[in-house]
């Protein structure tokens, strides 16, 4: 049986001590591992399942990217250990005043858990979406 993922489990996700974990996830799933360099300051980790991002900017938007995830981990524990970051990574946005989080992706898969915590999402070949924060309209 498969342990549960809790709030505890997640960690700020530092680039010299995690970095050769996710460059072996996007290996996993023939991406460029280069890409870890382009990371924001800030994100979130579960080690060994899931880790998501939040581009921060000067603005009162901000950005939700790097859906990434352990290819050999069980499924159902990296759709729990994402929605469980992002949740956080949105409460965090919402408590450092940004207004708007946003982000963009090919995939339906991301565009489909977005929708499942409240964002609008455009139409394809890229899926943008976005969800305004704080209460604003």
């Amino acid at each position: 049986m498969n342990k549960m993922i809790f709030i505890q489990d997640i960690n700020n996700y530092e680039h010299e001590k995690h970095q050769e974990m996710v460059q072996s996830w996007l290996r996993d799933w023939n991406m460029d591992p280069q890409v870890t360099q382009y990371f924001p300051e800030y994100g979130l980790i579960i080690p060994d399942v899931c880790c998501l991002f939040l581009y921060e900017t000067n603005s009162k938007t901000c950005f939700l990217e790097g859906f990434l995830s352990n290819k050999h981990q069980d499924k159902a524990k990296v759709n729990e250990g994402l929605d469980l970051i992002g949740d956080v990574l949105i409460k965090q946005a919402q408590e450092k005043g940004y207004k708007l989080i946003a982000g963009y992706t090919q995939r339906p898969v991301v565009a489909d858990r977005t929708i499942k915590h409240g964002f609008q999402v455009s139409n394809k070949p890229y899926y943008f979406f976005s969800k305004l924060l704080n209460g604003d309209k």
